[in-house]
């Protein structure tokens, strides 16, 4: 029963309880609405583990094998910590902020399709870890990016001595030590994800598919990211307790935009960055089948007789 689930199923879920959440905005003392959309999120996420078992886990192995299952993988990932958060801060709403996220990845991982990583690597360890390092930096990073917004608005809420919110926030202090937590292991997992994605561009020999960038704009905008997240710390941690917590939620903000417009770069099968093959009649051929019909093409050409001499 659980093969016939497509993506159809899990993003109405989670766009329903966005609904819901934006409704209990307006409702707060309603704990049916707060209950019902924990139920359609966790009937979405078990929607989401079958759509992943049977369309993405076992393709190739594992869930890299695509894109899309990559950025499926990682909405999951931010609906298990809305999870998490609504059952440890049961008063705070971090629906708002993480459904969006969640609904957001999930039309990306539409709009990649359904093309394949090649098989031809061989570092497959080398090549699980560069995608599972940025997977976790995308995953700390966009969550930084939800506490950043929140720490922005609960700071404003504290300006105006607003004593009666329409939308329950944590504190100031809690969300000033998520975002440094954020801002941190976002960086460290960065640079273990451009140190891996270089190894695998010096070592490894991807096939550089025909029409693709010469230049990988994906792997220079992260370089350029990374050495902006570790300048941006070193400052930081030099400043007081009050301005390094607007920094780091500043830091959160710009760095998950950009991994965002990263992101959104790498899944366009002209970026060159993944060098997909496409299972559909329209997709790219790589230089070896190229180079492979191209010789059966000259197979099926008749000889050129050569010309008597004059």
């Amino acid at each position: 029963m659980l093969k016939g689930v497509e993506v159809v199923c899990f993003l109405a879920c989670y766009a329903l309880a966005l609904i819901l959440e934006l409704a209990r905005l307006r409702f707060q003392n309603r704990r049916l609405l707060a209950a019902v959309s924990f139920s359609v999120i966790a009937i979405g996420a078990v929607a989401h583990v079958a759509f992943l078992y049977h369309h993405n886990l076992l393709q190739n192995n594992h869930f890299f094998a695509s894109a899309s299952g990559w950025l499926y993988v990682l909405a999951f990932l931010v609906v298990l910590v809305e999870i998490y958060f609504t059952l440890v801060y049961k008063r705070a709403q971090f629906g708002v902020f993480l459904l969006p996220l969640a609904i957001c990845l999930i039309a990306l991982g539409l709009c990649a399709g359904s093309s394949t990583f090649t098989e031809t690597t061989t570092f497959k360890f080398a090549r699980a870890f560069h995608g599972i390092a940025l997977l976790f930096t995308a995953l700390v990073s966009f969550l930084g990016f939800a506490t950043g917004v929140m720490y922005f608005w609960q700071r404003r809420r504290m300006k105006s001595k607003n004593t009666r919110p329409f939308l329950p926030l944590p504190s100031l202090e809690w969300l000033s030590k998520s975002g440094r937590f954020s801002a941190n292991v976002s960086a460290v997992a960065l640079g273990l994800g451009v140190a891996s994605g270089y190894y695998l561009k010096l070592f490894d020999g991807f096939p550089i598919r025909s029409g693709a960038q010469n230049v990988d704009f994906v792997a220079l905008g992260s370089t350029i990211l990374l050495f902006f997240a570790i300048i941006s710390r070193v400052m930081t941690e030099r400043r007081s307790a009050r301005d390094a917590s607007r920094a780091n939620a500043l830091h959160n903000l710009i760095c998950a935009a950009a991994l965002g417009a990263l992101l959104l770069c790498a899944v366009i099968p002209q970026s060159g960055h993944l060098r997909v093959l496409s299972n559909g009649p329209d997709g790219s051929a790589t230089d070896a089948q190229v180079e492979q019909s191209d010789l059966d093409s000259n197979d099926l050409q008749p000889p050129i007789e050569p010309t008597p001499n004059q």
